[in-house]
């Protein structure tokens, strides 16, 4: 028999289902409480509630979860600076549009296109260093979005690159995850990808833990948001 394996880790329950991989059908299924100290526990009790199953018979293991949903609504996550290169710092807190990039830090850097991506403003390198420097031993990972990356994403670019040579800390940029022109939306976004790393990376640690514990060799995968799927690999990226 060929089966799918189906693990959805939400804030209270941790589920395991089995489905015939060909017709569809619901074989077995298992409710168990989500251990947060240890997701792994969790996981693993969902699993032994399932008949015995052969590991071999599981063709593909896919995972759903709303941790990351769960954490974002309750402000979880890790520390994050967030560089912001040719934005403007007074028309944020004059409008108060800072507040709504939650991060434990800000950090301005000159550097700016315009719309018709044209360098207006040259890009402080050594400032971008001395920031990612400075922060680095407090923060768990940094964002960065550049004010008109969606337009020329050169900047951006070149702080990631030169970020990843003073820092071992996850680096997310905001033009990898948006292409709205909302220079805030943009920020924000890249801001709270960069806090639920660390939330996600537990999930996913754990996940894979407990799937080869019990010499399941499947793939992976991971649901996304509109329902399709990605690999572990893809996800951790």
């Amino acid at each position: 028999m060929s089966l799918l394996l189906g693990i959805d880790t939400g804030g209270t329950y941790t589920d395991a289902v089995l489905v015939d991989a060909a017709s569809g059908d619901l074989r077995a299924s298992c409710k168990a409480l989500t251990t947060p100290h240890d997701l792994a526990l969790g996981i693993a009790r969902s699993l032994s509630g399932l008949p015995r199953f052969e590991p071999t018979d599981v063709q593909l293991v896919s995972l759903s979860t709303t941790l990351a949903t769960n954490a974002a609504v309750e402000g979880l996550g890790g520390r994050v600076c967030c560089v912001l290169i040719g934005y403007n710092p007074e028309l944020l807190r004059h409008y108060r549009l800072d507040r709504q990039i939650h991060a434990a830090v800000l950090e301005h850097i000159p550097g700016r296109h315009d719309v018709f991506g044209e360098e207006l403003e040259q890009f402080d390198v050594d400032a971008l260093r001395a920031a990612i420097r400075k922060h680095s031993a407090a923060v768990d990972a940094f964002a960065i979005s550049s004010y008109l990356a969606v337009r020329n994403p050169e900047h951006e670019r070149r702080a990631g690159a030169a970020a990843a040579e003073v820092t071992d800390k996850p680096i997310v940029l905001g033009g990898d995850l948006s292409r709205s022109l909302n220079s805030v939306r943009r920020a924000t976004t890249a801001a709270l990808n960069a806090r639920l790393i660390q939330v996600v990376e537990r999930l996913l640690d754990a996940v894979e833990h407990t799937i080869r514990g019990h010499e399941i060799r499947a793939p992976i995968t991971v649901v996304r948001g509109d329902g399709s799927l990605m690999s572990i690999e893809l996800a951790r990226s």
